[in-house]
């Protein structure tokens, strides 16, 4: 079973036949780029998370994304910027937030 957002992204891309040209070319990269997400080697910004979503035909939540792979990083022509999206810090918080008050949500 698949353990990091990469590999869920490599399982739900073949399962749906998709390459990773489609891929990249959805998120205006190379194969070589998703195959480096995939593998581990390169993260995946939150809004390119959610356009591959939307485009894979599932839900958010199906990248079991941990508490661990929010931080994530852009890597633009110009600069590396962190980025997370408005949604994706309230997830954060709360999931932060159930942990420490040990809530099961």
């Amino acid at each position: 079973m698949p353990d990091s957002i990469g590999q869920k992204i490599k399982q739900i891309r073949r399962i749906k036949g998709i390459t990773q040209k489609e891929i990249g070319d959805l998120l205006g990269c190379s194969e070589a780029q998703i195959s480096h997400i995939e593998n581990g080697n390169r993260t995946i910004n939150m809004d390119d998370l959610s356009k591959l979503s939307k485009f894979l035909g599932v839900s958010y939540d199906s990248f079991s994304i941990k508490s661990a792979d929010f931080v994530n990083f852009r890597h633009d022509a110009s600069s590396t910027n962190n980025v997370m999206s408005q949604d994706m810090l309230n997830d954060f918080k709360k999931f932060a937030k159930s942990k420490i008050h040990g809530d099961e949500e």
